[in-house]
């Protein structure tokens, strides 16, 4: 080998000292392996495009396959229905003593029903014939009246439940709807009349 000469110090050294020898050349880097090439699409798939493998828009990925496959994969079983409530007893018009003893439980059934879905009529016309105490005198005649809405349902649930006198200020209210004071100074307490028409 040659001696190695300092560049930039002149042609040499003073003295005659040799240089340092150079670091030897490092040794070339083996080139990277080559990726592993993709393994082959199946038959009837495309392959990516140029521009699909650039910008790195590869293909959507499958979703895996069930385990199962969906024949052996039974629907959930629905909830069982509830049982049916039991039907009314059948009300025969002739029938043995335990079908007698249903029908009349049916027919309380039935009035508790009735009362239920009573319709009352949409008006009512009463009269009664008695003696009126009306401040402090005694008028003896007839009053009537036509009542309508609640006034008439109310005047026959009195009726019905033994409070006359309820029904009786009710239809004085109806025999004075021109308010000349009949009804506002009647005294149901002293007063006394016969049975309610209605």
């Amino acid at each position: 080998m040659g001696k190695w000469w300092k560049f930039g110090r002149g042609g040499g050294s003073k003295d005659g000292e040799e240089g340092q020898a150079p670091a030897p050349t490092p040794e070339p880097t083996p080139p990277p392996a080559a990726p592993e090439a993709p393994a082959p699409a199946p038959a009837g798939e495309k392959k990516p495009g140029l521009l699909g493998r650039l910008f790195g828009r590869g293909r959507k990925k499958e979703a895996p396959a069930e385990a199962t496959p969906p024949e052996a994969a039974a629907p959930p079983t629905p909830p069982p229905a509830p049982p049916a409530p039991p039907a009314p007893p059948s009300q025969g018009p002739s029938g043995g003593s335990e079908e007698g003893g249903d029908s009349e439980g049916a027919g309380g059934e039935e009035g508790e029903e009735e009362k239920e879905e009573r319709v009352f009529p949409s008006s009512v016309t009463a009269s009664v014939d008695g003696s009126w105490v009306i401040s402090d005198s005694v008028w003896h005649g007839l009053i009537a009246g036509t009542l309508s809405g609640e006034d008439a349902k109310a005047f026959i649930l009195h009726c019905e439940k033994g409070r006359e006198h309820k029904a009786i200020e009710l239809l004085a209210a109806a025999y004075d709807k021109d308010d000349m004071g009949f009804a506002r100074y009647l005294d149901t307490k002293q007063s006394s009349w016969g049975s309610i028409d209605y």
